[in-house]
């Protein structure tokens, strides 16, 4: 954030990287190789209108630079700075993708008049910052500028956030001031019902809504769909959805698989570590699947709970997989859902039920027989016939054809009467091959 590292006075040498340094290190410690960092809020001594309220964030953090008409020299003095930085601190290399601004479309992040009569930020000034820094961390090899993320929920207005800003580049001329595309959703349980995975693919807040829009601008259609935050939002309605590990992971599996299969190429769990206590005001985890405190009961030692114990398995289900099917990797007939895939060269499906607390019979076809169907926690069994029904659930399972089985034999090995495998030695008292 902005303010957090330049937050109090307008001197260039008043930065404070203290938190970042020792962020990027944390992760590099970790192997991480690929850090993206978000830039967002207007820090107070720059701010347009200091004293504007701003819901959630800081008072006067929420709208444009107060030299916005004249320059914009705050803000790229700022990006011209931590891009200097980058460039000096030990693991500066690791950020390679840098995210300006966030949710813009949320009035604490970019207050515009629509939302309080008091603001007055435009997409046209967010667009002319987009383009300012792009203009300076361009100029770094290997550093790439990803459009603000918004949300997609249909009641966000995130879709049509990012059609706007879109818009405003194109009349700037930047359309190329932006690498990737980025987007965020939520979808929060509120009891008896649970959050959908699959909603993310099918309402009018998609991410079919989303391509849709993004192909009507000018080259923008080819660049690379980030999911830059997401998850399962706060839990505070459904306290069921809080310690129903197995519905988590469901939808954790569903999740990512959903968003691969719609050609999202890179997705950021967002909130996986820590207590949503930091992040709202209620009592339920956001996304939470690295449990450190026993808040939540996980099965695993108190660390990774069932839904974080499977990203490892969905890292492996994913790794190296082609869909057959393009744009939608997945579709659903009758609430049954099917990604046909290619995995290591064979035929392979996933398959689920979206019914939470569900399931139903299901018949894999004869492509299947002799295969492999693989639950997300990681037990699997042979299918057998594939004409006969398996039963299937919200929790995704793969289902695979095996490879053909090899069999190898040293020569002279006898298989049975009558027959041989290369030349045997002579029969005893015998001048020449064994005979059988």
């Amino acid at each position: 954030m902005w303010p957090s590292i330049h937050p109090v006075i307008r001197r260039t040498t008043a930065y404070s990287w203290t938190t970042l340094d020792s962020r990027v290190e944390q992760a590099a410690t970790h192997g991480v190789q690929d850090i993206l960092y978000t830039v967002s809020q207007t820090p107070v001594w720059a701010s347009a209108h200091p004293q504007q309220t701003c819901g959630s964030a800081v008072t006067g953090t929420c709208v444009q630079p107060s030299d916005i008409g004249s320059g914009d020299n705050y803000w790229k003095n700022f990006v011209t700075a931590f891009m200097s930085h980058r460039a000096a601190m030990a693991y500066g290399g690791l950020i390679k993708t840098i995210e300006v601004w966030n949710e813009p479309q949320n009035k604490a992040r970019w207050c515009r008049p629509v939302q309080d009569a008091a603001c007055d930020a435009t997409w046209a000034m967010l667009a002319t910052m987009i383009r300012d820094a792009a203009a300076i961390i361009h100029t770094t090899a290997g550093v790439s500028v990803a459009l603000p993320g918004t949300g997609l929920k249909p009641s966000s207005g995130g879709v049509d956030a990012s059609d706007n800003l879109l818009t405003e580049l194109e009349n700037l001329g930047a359309q190329d001031a932006i690498d990737i595309i980025a987007m965020h959703r939520y979808d929060t349980p509120a009891c008896p019902d649970y959050p959908s995975a699959t909603a993310i693919l099918t309402d009018s807040g998609s991410i079919t809504a989303f391509k849709s829009m993004i192909a009507g601008h000018d080259r923008q259609a080819a660049k690379p769909l980030w999911f830059t935050e997401g998850s399962w939002g706060p839990t505070a309605e459904c306290a069921d959805w809080a310690v129903d590990l197995a519905a988590q992971r469901a939808f954790f599996a569903q999740w990512f698989i959903g968003l691969y299969g719609e050609g999202v190429s890179r997705t950021y769990w967002y909130n996986w570590d820590i207590n949503a206590k930091l992040w709202q005001s209620d009592s339920a985890p956001v996304g939470q699947v690295l449990d450190t405190t026993d808040w939540i009961p996980d099965g695993n030692g108190g660390k990774l709970n069932w839904a974080g114990a499977a990203y490892n398995r969905l890292q492996d289900w994913l790794t190296g997989i082609t869909f057959a099917n393009s744009p939608h990797g997945c579709t659903a007939e009758n609430d049954v859902w099917t990604c046909e895939i290619k995995k290591d060269g064979r035929q392979a499906r996933f398959v689920w039920y979206d019914r939470w607390g569900s399931t139903t019979d299901y018949v894999p076809g004869a492509a299947f027989s002799g295969g492999r169907q693989t639950q997300i926690d990681g037990t699997s069994r042979v299918i057998g016939d594939g004409s006969s029904s398996i039963s299937i659930g919200p929790e995704p399972q793969l289902l695979e054809q095996l490879p053909p089985m090899i069999l190898r034999l040293n020569p002279g090995v006898r298989l049975g009467p009558g027959v041989r495998i290369g030349p045997l030695p002579p029969s005893p008292g015998a001048a020449g091959p064994a005979r059988n």
